[in-house]
């Protein structure tokens, strides 16, 4: 699914996901765009997920971008699909919303 009329015309975003990051299965990330967009954290853990990125630019490209986008992600055990939320990481999704909060 395309993000695009999701963030079109939003003035701030924040961005809630797995990462592809370094640190251990529950690890809570945050990640400003220039961070995100430099390739310090991946959203896109499979060939099916949205591209963020790719969203982003057409967006500004069209001057319709948010202003500021946020990620807050955590690494994951895994990715695969119906596998479910680890106990590591529902371990720590208070975390996670403090963080977005």
């Amino acid at each position: 699914m395309d993000l695009g009329p999701y963030l079109y015309g939003k003035e701030w975003v924040v961005i809630v996901d797995a990462v592809s990051a370094e640190g251990e299965p529950g690890t809570v990330r945050t990640y400003n765009e220039s961070e995100f967009l430099k390739g310090q954290a991946q959203l896109r853990l499979t060939d099916h997920d949205s591209g963020l990125q790719e969203c982003l630019e057409r967006l500004r490209l069209a001057g319709l971008g948010p202003r500021e986008v946020c990620v807050v992600g955590v690494v994951p055990d895994s990715c695969v699909f119906g596998r479910g939320i680890s106990s590591r990481v529902s371990a720590v999704i208070s975390v996670a919303v403090d963080k977005i909060a």
